[in-house]
């Protein structure tokens, strides 16, 4: 005759069986990161997302608070500031193992000599992940460290084969610098951010569905924005405003599109996390770093 245990004597038994599992489960994802469906991203959490940020000595102090707000705010992130381009962007820095999942140029006062922009050029077409945030190296940098006054915007030497937008310098004719096309606050009225592309990632996973109005005012720490044009009209949002005579204008807010072999590039004429908009900029890093 067949035996059978209790009911509570088969629980009794199934309790450690499970707990055994559990620990085993938790051991393979933290010791031999091995991350199971449905529960994995519970316990191995969102890969980190290693960021270099290019930038320039007058704007390292601000590049280094960007990318602690970036890494406390919005997602985690793993960034190393670099405020030294011209001794750093060497043939190979980027392409040659060092596995930087996003590339960014921050700091309207950042240059770019001819053998970083051809760096650059050569991380996204490899796969690489560029953004680029304002007038991040629009500037040009001679190989003695003066800023050349021949090379104002960004689709220049190898950048060209992947840059698809440049300076927005038609009212002027032409411009040389980056305050030349940069709307101040003050300038700005009746401000919208007017998506283009709801059904892309960036916009759709913030739940946006009609433009959204931004009271400028409350912001206290917006620095403005960067006019360009977009030659391939790779727009995924507008931004719209009055000037103090109730004029509108408008200029491209977030430029996104693939590059290269897998590359992907973001163009952001101004900082969402100046607006506070922290959702929409993890969606940027993450559709940069190719989670969306």
């Amino acid at each position: 005759m067949a035996y059978y245990p209790p009911q509570g004597k088969m629980t009794e038994m199934a309790i450690p069986i499970i707990l055994v599992l559990l620990v085993a489960v938790v051991v393979g994802a933290k010791v031999f990161n091995i991350c199971p469906p449905i529960i994995g991203d519970f316990l191995c959490g969102t890969p980190s997302i290693n960021t270099l940020v290019l930038t320039n000595q007058q704007d390292f102090q601000a590049a280094k608070e960007f990318a602690t707000d970036v890494s406390s705010r919005v997602t985690k992130i793993t960034p190393n500031v670099d405020p030294n381009i011209l001794q750093h962007i060497k043939t190979g820095a980027l392409t040659s193992g060092q596995d930087y999942d996003i590339v960014v140029l921050y700091g309207d006062n950042t240059a770019l000599t001819a053998e970083a922009r051809k760096e650059l050029a050569a991380y996204v077409n490899s796969g690489g992940s560029l953004m680029i945030v304002q007038g991040a190296g629009i500037k040009g940098m001679n190989v003695d460290g003066t800023i050349s006054e021949y090379v104002f915007g960004w689709d220049v030497d190898d950048l060209a084969n992947i840059v698809q937008f440049s300076p927005d310098c038609q009212v002027l004719q032409s411009c040389n610098s980056v305050n030349q096309i940069t709307i101040t606050p003050s300038e700005m009225v009746d401000v919208t951010m007017t998506p283009v592309k709801y059904d892309h990632p960036i916009v759709k996973r913030i739940g946006l569905t009609a433009p959204l109005n931004i009271e400028i005012s409350s912001y206290p720490n917006f620095q403005g924005i960067v006019l360009v044009e977009d030659s391939q009209n790779n727009k995924v949002a507008w931004l719209d405003w009055f000037d103090a005579t109730g004029k509108p204008h408008s200029t491209p807010a977030i430029i996104a599109y693939t590059a290269g072999a897998g590359g992907r590039v973001v163009y952001l004429a101004y900082d969402p996390l100046e607006l506070n908009q922290e959702d929409l900029f993890r969606n940027l890093i993450q559709w940069a770093a190719k989670q969306t």
